[in-house]
């Protein structure tokens, strides 16, 4: 079976795609971005089960406690914030 009855022939599209797609372009790129944004967030959530020993370790987890702190204050600013597409 096929889609048209008959012999008729295809009739391509004589617009660029880009007219019919723009809207949904821009929304699988916000897509992807917000995607990137909760892949960061699981990354930074690794650091908080982190423990560095050593003569240093001390240091570094101050430091790596310090970063996660500052990040997931940043995440709350994300988390509050409103969007209106309209």
């Amino acid at each position: 079976a096929s889609y048209f009855k008959g012999n008729k022939e295809l009739k391509l599209w004589d617009f660029q795609s880009q007219l019919v797609f723009c809207r949904f372009d821009k929304f699988l790129d916000r897509f992807m971005k917000i995607e990137d944004i909760f892949v960061t967030i699981l990354e930074f959530e690794k650091l908080e089960r982190l423990e560095f020993g050593g003569t240093k370790g001390a240091i570094l987890n101050g430091q790596i406690h310090e970063m996660m702190e500052e990040f997931m204050e940043l995440c709350e600013v994300f988390k509050q914030s409103t969007y209106d597409p309209s």
